[in-house]
């Protein structure tokens, strides 16, 4: 992560040159669960009652699923390039319906 983090405090020509070159034509999806808070947290005195959050798309990467739990739910964000999957909307519908198919959604 510090290595991650030292890169992106590079001048952007530079920063991106070593993304390309490290990550490009090597990876087509990223997947990421990230655990959030299990009880309702506050933000300026008000309850947040979802949180959500995307994958980064860089170095061409097409295609995102973003999972995330928070208070006892979870959520799935699906994010894609259309250029590199151009049928990205059947594949989230295909995601929610084996969610539901499972009894998770």
């Amino acid at each position: 992560m510090a290595l991650l983090e030292a890169i992106g405090l590079l001048p952007p020509s530079l920063h991106r040159w070593i993304v390309d070159a490290s990550f490009r034509n090597r990876a087509t999806a990223v997947v990421t669960n990230l655990p959030g808070p299990r009880t309702p947290i506050t933000l300026g005195g008000h309850t947040v009652s979802d949180l959500m959050f995307w994958v980064p798309q860089s170095a061409g990467i097409g295609l995102g699923l973003s999972i995330i739990t928070y208070g006892g739910h979870g959520r799935i964000g699906v994010i894609a390039d259309t250029a590199r999957v151009a049928h990205a909307r059947p594949l989230a519908e295909a995601v929610d319906a084996e969610l539901r198919a499972l009894g998770l959604g």
